[in-house]
């Protein structure tokens, strides 16, 4: 049954007039709007008619094209054609054979007639390659703003006419159809690549040029065998152009000295240039140390960008976007580190996997495995969730003086003046790294083993001698082991608890009641203090790396239902210790073994804190141990 005539665009029609005779053909067209006045008549009434039906269903879809056909029918019908339909089909199939086609048609042809070549990625996202003014081959999403500029641009360039509305999103569809199924499957990255042993960055130029890296240098190359997308906020890199003083120049212009926190963040933008996994860099400090300065010049350097640092995100779906469209995840001026934020950022660095519900849709998710180098800004550190510490390279700004404050326009630049020396000089240190990178070792590997082992190969070309950078990361994760433990309640009650007991065994019932039994009387608990003994046991297990790396052990009987939890030095335990850790409780659980020192290899160099406690020794008990925290928080 036919719908409201009205509903569908046209005029109300009537099979005769006000007296009673038949209307006339001029009539009905003109109440349908398929004639203007322009139109003549009545010779040439019926091929106007059919000649507007053409141009007002050439862009619609199929649907609405057939029920345009049919009203065409009746109006004709109802001038009193004895044939209409057959008057109609032919017209129409004589337009198609002149020529006449839709836009969305047109466009596929010219895209085809191109040499544009269509493919998808292993998610099923449909790409296209075109060649550019100078023969560059450049990679467009077919689902993307920039893909249906170019459309309309082939058009318009072709026939003087643009396409938009029903007609894009048609071709658009046709072409996702033939990207995936009728057209390989190729990898498709951001910013860095790695194939065969070369490291290819993008300069994100008009001309769609790379830098290839190489164990025999880095040079520029105009077609490289890789395929970037390019995010619409992503902003080119200079050329690089090698210059004497550029590290110099750079630690200037951040107002560092050339100690910890310098070395630290050089490390982090070579790390840049791996494939990861990442560690995140906290850049934190008070008001007027140019933390948010320092972060954009970071993310600038490597991954420049039309916003070079982002406010935190408020839910994972953003999260997500964000981390999809650049290089370099930077997140600015953060006051507080939620939960779900500190996993998630997580698994970003490491590579763990983290999804998000699509956008405009109930069932669908959008999977994220990819690994991202990440900027944190706040004032003070917000990574202190063990896990999260763990993977975060702490950077204390210094306080610029007044006398060495600078505009923002100064800073702009300085920075511009100075980036192609100072990514050369990256570039440089990442050639020495891949001629290295197979013959380095370390005698204990810390947690981001990998990108140690990427810093240590690259550290000949870095401005520091070689060995700076293991000390300085040995006491980065010093600081944030202990950032970690102060940040938490039942860690630091814990740690009170062991200062006066020196060792503890017991159930996680009993636990909780020791912990509570230290808390003044009268002063309400921390909002998230356990209540209850599951929750004390999974807080105590999220301590535990954070514990075994200043100094104490924590092992768990049969069952996990009992915990020891020892204090003292390791290399100071005795074999009386070591024996008694393996006895059993008088309810017959087995409390745990607890590995002494000398049954582990020997640190390197021990350090101490100031109050005596254990340090934390990179390369000694803080490799994680089987089954304990050796990725991201499970969830």
């Amino acid at each position: 049954m036919m719908g409201d005539p009205m509903a569908d665009g046209f005029s109300p029609m009537t099979t005769t007039s006000r007296d009673g005779t038949s209307p006339h053909l001029d009539e009905l067209l003109r109440n349908s709007g398929l004639l203007t006045l322009g139109d003549e008549l009545p010779e040439d009434a019926i091929q106007a008619a059919l000649e507007r039906l053409d141009e007002l269903s050439a862009d619609e879809t199929p649907p609405r094209r057939a029920l345009l056909r049919d009203r065409a029918v009746r109006i004709l019908k109802a001038a009193g054609l004895s044939a209409p339909a057959r008057v109609v089909d032919a017209h129409l199939s004589s337009g198609e054979s002149s020529g006449r086609q839709s836009r969305s048609s047109r466009a596929i042809e010219l895209i085809l007639e191109a040499g544009a070549e269509l493919w998808h990625d292993a998610d099923g996202a449909a790409y296209l390659d075109v060649r550019g003014e100078q023969g560059e081959r450049r990679t467009l999403p077919v689902r993307s703003r920039a893909c249906r500029t170019w459309l309309s641009g082939l058009l318009y360039r072709a026939d003087g006419n643009a396409i938009g509305g029903q007609a894009a999103t048609d071709a658009v569809d046709v072409l996702c159809a033939m990207a995936t199924h009728d057209s390989p499957q190729r990898e498709v990255y951001v910013r860095i690549a790695e194939i065969d042993g070369a490291i290819y960055l993008d300069l994100a130029d008009d001309t769609w040029r790379a830098v290839r890296i190489t164990e025999e240098g880095w040079d520029i190359v105009a077609d490289p065998p890789v395929r970037f997308r390019r995010p619409g906020a992503m902003r080119p890199l200079p050329v690089p152009t090698p210059v004497d003083g550029a590290w110099d120049a750079l630690r200037a212009l951040l107002n560092m000295d050339d100690g910890e926190g310098w070395v630290l963040l050089v490390a982090w933008l070579v790390g840049t240039f791996s494939t990861g996994p990442y560690p995140i860099l906290g850049l934190a400090g008070e008001h007027g140390t140019g933390k948010t300065t320092a972060g954009r010049i970071c993310r600038g350097l490597v991954d420049p960008s039309k916003a070079l640092l982002r406010s935190p995100p408020r839910d994972d779906q953003a999260l997500v976007i964000a981390a999809r469209n650049g290089h370099v995840l930077a997140l600015d001026n953060l006051s507080r580190m939620p939960d779900w934020l500190s996993d998630a950022l997580c698994r970003i660095a490491t590579g763990g996997g983290y999804s998000a519900r699509e956008l405009y849709t109930d069932g669908d998710e959008v999977v994220f495995a990819d690994r991202r180098p990440i900027i944190l800004t706040s004032i003070e550190c917000v990574a202190t969730r063990g896990d999260l510490a763990d993977r975060t390279i702490a950077v204390e700004m210094p306080l610029i003086p007044e006398q060495g404050r600078r505009t923002e326009a100064e800073m702009v630049d300085e920075l511009d003046r100075i980036r192609p020396g100072v990514l050369a000089a990256l570039l440089d240190a990442v050639v020495v790294g891949l001629q290295r990178r197979g013959t380095v070792s370390l005698d204990r590997l810390p947690r981001m083993a990998d990108f140690a082992l990427w810093v240590v190969a690259c550290e000949p070309a870095l401005p520091w001698d070689e060995g700076a950078f293991l000390e300085a990361y040995a006491a980065a994760r010093d600081h944030s082991v202990r950032n970690s433990i102060d940040a938490d309640p039942v860690a630091t009650a814990i740690v009170e608890l062991l200062d006066s007991e020196g060792t503890w065994t017991g159930t996680s019932t009993e636990l909780l009641a020791a912990l509570d039994a230290r808390r003044d009387e009268g002063i309400r608990p921390p909002k998230d203090w356990p209540d209850s003994p599951q929750k004390v046991g999974g807080r105590l297990k999220r301590a535990a790396p954070s514990l075994r790396s200043a100094g104490w052990d924590v092992e768990y009987g049969d069952g996990r239902e009992r915990y020891t939890i020892y204090m003292t030095p390791k290399e100071h335990r005795s074999a009386d210790d070591a024996h008694a850790a393996h006895t059993t409780h008088h309810d017959g659980h087995e409390l745990g073994h607890v590995s002494t020192r000398e049954q582990r290899e020997q640190p390197m160099q021990p350090r101490t804190y100031a109050d005596d406690k254990p340090a934390l020794n990179l390369f000694g008990d803080n490799a994680p141990e089987s089954g304990a925290d050796t990725d991201c928080v499970e969830l």
